[in-house]
């Protein structure tokens, strides 16, 4: 039973080992912050931006004909 301790110690280390593996694969550098920042709508708040529909060419001058 002398080697249960070993063995959890070497469990630990390559589970930790891993970990810092996968830490350092998501890691997020600035390339990718200006790229998620340019696709980003602003989150909740971009649920209500104001559209501005284009002006109808049929409606020039703002008098109603009829």
């Amino acid at each position: 039973m002398a080697s249960t301790p070993s063995a959890a110690l070497a469990e630990a280390y390559v589970m930790r080992k891993l970990h810092k593996e996968k830490m350092k694969s998501m890691e997020i550098t600035p390339k990718d912050e200006k790229q998620i920042r340019e696709t980003s709508d602003g989150g909740f708040f971009g649920m209500f931006k104001k559209i501005h529909p284009a002006p109808d060419s049929s409606r020039k001058g703002g008098s109603a004909q009829g």
